[in-house]
């Protein structure tokens, strides 16, 4: 049966060590040595691979991309509806970067019902309905141009963490515009419409991911589609991207420049700095106003990092400076 939420609001949460903001457009940096990037309008390399095979749309100012997982169980009781839990951990997303939990609006919900089913019948992930098509309904079309999707996801809570990691959707998922939200699950397939009840939010306080003093934080980027803001020329994996998300009115000029450093603080680590709306970056729509700095190694397990970012904001000196911790390390596998 699929997860389907009509309450009015969630269950209150207490903060926990997640804090998500938005990717941000590319604007690369010829410097990357040294742990310092100063941005400006030269890219480094290509800009990013366009072999994504997932479907987009273009919804409130933005770009969505969906999320295509695993093959999907061939056995319907492989599944895992744990609905409330990818809602509880957006939710603790949004706590921790001090934003309000999300409200659940059952006619937004019934709107991703309609569209799981769709998909389902369509035996794939669907952007657009196609209103010849069997399930077609004007409430799942709508949620589908309004929502993030994703398939091929065991638990309803693998296409929240999902959404979470694949950088672009934090856009949408941490928008303080965003405070109504539908959702579905069903049979691998997941539906979660955010815009159709967006409202202005106005200005507001950077959001930053990694939260101040967070815990537990990735030590890699781990995209799940081709899409991702790391350039062609950058090899292997990288540490988690790190984001301040400014308010969409807030000019951020092009002179900043940003520090990362680990435990060592004469060691500062190697990254990419990008800035919003640069002219060679081909998916600056999905990113909003918003400042990424990209680790080009993975980062350390277990250690405190801090990152500084300064420069004009608005036409103001602005500095920005935080520390975050990140996870152990991953005990390896054993025999039993």
């Amino acid at each position: 049966m699929a997860s389907v939420f009509r309450q009015s609001s969630l269950r209150a949460l207490t903060p926990c060590a997640f804090v998500i903001a938005s990717a941000a457009s590319l604007g690369c940096s010829e410097d990357v040595g040294g742990g310092t990037a100063a941005a400006d309008t030269a890219a480094v390399g290509d800009v990013l691979d366009a072999s994504s095979q997932n479907e987009t749309t273009e919804t409130a100012d933005s770009l969505i991309t969906d999320i295509s997982g695993s093959e999907l169980p061939s056995d319907g009781n492989d599944f895992i509806d744990d609905g409330p839990a990818a809602l509880d951990l957006l939710n603790a997303q949004r706590i921790a970067s001090a934003l309000p939990v999300l409200d659940v609006d059952p006619t937004l919900s019934e709107g991703c019902e309609a569209h799981v089913a769709y998909m389902i019948a369509a035996g794939k992930l669907v952007r657009e309905e196609d209103p010849a098509a069997p399930g077609y309904s004007e409430a799942g079309a709508t949620a589908a141009r309004n929502g993030v999707l994703a398939s091929g996801m065991p638990r309803a809570s693998d296409a929240a963490v999902h959404w979470i990691d694949s950088v672009y959707h934090r856009l949408a998922l941490l928008d303080p515009g965003v405070q109504s939200v539908g959702f579905a699950y069903d049979r691998g397939f997941a539906c979660l419409d955010v815009y159709s009840a967006y409202v202005d939010p106005g200005r507001h306080s950077p959001i930053l991911w990694p939260g101040v003093e967070q815990e537990n934080v990735p030590t890699t980027f781990e995209p799940v589609q081709g899409v991702t803001p790391i350039p062609n020329d950058v090899d292997g994996p990288t540490g988690p991207i790190i984001s301040i998300m400014f308010p969409r009115v807030t000019l951020v000029g092009g002179g900043l420049v940003s520090s990362l450093v680990g435990a060592d603080p004469n060691d500062p680590i190697d990254h990419l700095l990008r800035l919003p709306e640069s002219k060679d970056d081909p998916w600056s729509e999905y990113q909003g106003n918003a400042v990424l700095l990209v680790p080009l190694a993975p980062l350390e397990p277990s250690t405190t990092f801090t990152v500084t970012v300064s420069g004009l904001i608005d036409g103001e000196e602005s500095l920005r400076e935080w520390s975050f911790t990140t996870a152990g390390a991953t005990p390896p596998a054993t025999l039993d």
